[in-house]
């Protein structure tokens, strides 16, 4: 946005105890930051910003951040569009809305959401899920694609993290839909025909890890939160990537190229990627089988490091 142009001014509005450093980054001629002062978050984003919204006229006010919005949108006197990523708390309400606080906050926050003049999601599924489960009208979606951080677009491989060995890369720590004990458990079932190691990255979920079997402790290393500049080294020095998420068939991928070095990796089968439905633990439909039991031993190592997307052993 900041970089169309357009006569519009954009506004970065922010709690002051929690400057974000994107703001050092724009140009003071195409957007100015509102620092208002600290304040409980419902407090702030109720009050406050509408306030502060009237008081600068905004035309449209943006909130990223996931389900909320205005309830005292009179006040603000701007027109709102949300953008809700996903319904997860609906999808697993047993992980994620534990008690009738959580249900309510929730509650609330989806029902501000509804009350916007635009809803932006980020896939077809999540604009499905939010008319199914979240009662929104069809109408109010559009589906814009996650954006990638142009620090993320640079070509180069990145340094091998320590172990030397190359490796598979997969997300998710304890967070119990990310799966990541069946991506153990897929990775485990063709660790002996490659050569790889599996990385595991992800801060703990509500003090869970993941849990790695003392069969695996040679080959899986779990390396917990890192920075964006780790991630991005990891992103490039990886020989493919592993999911296992509830919302997805779980897959192996090969990196195809710098737009893969992306926060969010896309959705779907690529053709450059072999799936393992590590979901499931057998090949889906569409997975070419990584597991077959006939053969020698070398060849289906051969045959796996192909299905993988990896080059064939010297």
């Amino acid at each position: 946005m900041l970089s169309s142009s357009t006569a519009h001014t954009f506004f970065l509005v922010f709690d002051a105890s929690r400057r974000p450093t994107l703001d050092d980054e724009w140009s003071g001629g195409q957007a100015v930051s509102l620092p208002l002062a600290s304040a409980p978050e419902v407090a702030w984003e109720q009050l406050r910003l509408p306030l502060a919204l009237r008081r600068h006229r905004i035309d449209v006010f943006h909130r990223p951040s996931g389900a909320g919005g205005l309830a005292l949108r009179p006040l603000a006197g701007s027109r709102v569009v949300v953008t809700v990523h996903d319904v997860i708390p609906l999808k697993y309400r047993e992980d994620y809305l534990r008690n009738a606080a959580h249900r309510a906050f929730f509650a609330f926050q989806m029902s501000l959401s509804r009350r916007a003049d635009a809803v932006i999601t980020v896939s077809e599924t999540s604009k499905r899920d939010l008319v199914d489960l979240g009662g929104f009208a069809p109408s109010k979606i559009a589906v814009i694609g996650e954006g990638v951080d142009r620090d993320f677009l640079t070509a180069g491989l990145g340094d091998a993290p320590a172990g030397g060995a190359p490796y598979l890369l997969a997300m998710g720590g304890g967070e119990p839909r990310k799966n990541v004990a069946r991506v153990i458990e897929g990775f485990l079932r063709v660790a002996d025909r490659i050569d790889h190691r599996l990385l595991l990255v992800g801060a703990p979920w509500r003090g869970r890890c993941a849990v790695i079997p003392p069969s695996a402790s040679g080959r899986v290393q779990d390396l917990g939160a890192v920075t964006n500049a780790q991630l991005r080294q990891l992103y490039r020095g990886a020989a493919g990537f592993a999911r296992g998420d509830r919302r997805t068939r779980g897959a192996l991928r090969r990196p195809a190229g710098p737009l893969r070095h992306r926060r969010c990796h896309p959705r779907g089968r690529h053709r450059s990627g072999a799936p393992l439905d590590a979901g499931r633990g057998r090949p889906g439909p569409r997975a070419p089988l990584l597991l077959g039991d006939g053969g020698a031993a070398d060849d289906r190592r051969l045959r796996a490091r192909r299905r993988l997307g990896l080059s064939p052993e010297p």
